[in-house]
């Protein structure tokens, strides 16, 4: 990842080693390396405003839940910590997002300030499907944009919402 774009006075975030397609799955180390990023872009005068995005067709399917079955407590905690880095940013952070956005991709979106999705965009938190429950600071992000009822909903019932 490093900070890219036509207009060198607003570098934006490209995230290059996130393209692993078909579904750009995260993995922790992608993670832990997002996160030194986002410090180092908020560190820096130069960059005004950082964009979140992916090439490929979808923006993230997740993680990758093989590799967070082995994951200690303090794993998920540091996962839980690195998805958090936007909101964190003095600096507008925004998540262009398209097609799949689920699990920990999601999570890292509503850490962002601002979220564009496109009309193939689709929001899930797939964990319940999976025996498991999101993170906390995830459902109460989304508590807060959409409410009780419907955060309630959404991860209760694993349920895809459009963008």
């Amino acid at each position: 990842m490093r900070p890219s774009g036509g207009d060198r006075s607003r570098p934006c975030l490209r995230r290059r080693d996130r393209h692993r397609p078909p579904f750009n799955l995260l993995s922790i180390t992608q993670r832990s390396q997002m996160c030194a990023v986002f410090e180092a872009l908020d560190a820096d005068p130069a960059v005004q405003v950082i964009v979140v995005r992916t090439s490929g067709e979808h923006f993230s399917r997740g993680s990758n839940s093989e590799e967070l079955i082995d994951a200690s407590p303090d794993d998920v905690a540091q996962l839980a910590w690195d998805l958090s880095s936007p909101s964190r940013c003095s600096k507008p952070v925004i998540a262009a997002n398209r097609g799949y956005c689920f699990g920990a991709a999601f999570e890292l979106s509503l850490a962002c300030d601002f979220r564009i999705a496109t009309e193939t965009t689709l929001y899930a938190l797939p964990a319940q499907n999976m025996g498991q429950i999101p993170g906390f600071i995830c459902a109460a992000r989304l508590h807060k944009l959409i409410g009780i009822v419907r955060m309630k909903d959404m991860v209760m019932r694993s349920r895809v919402i459009n963008g």
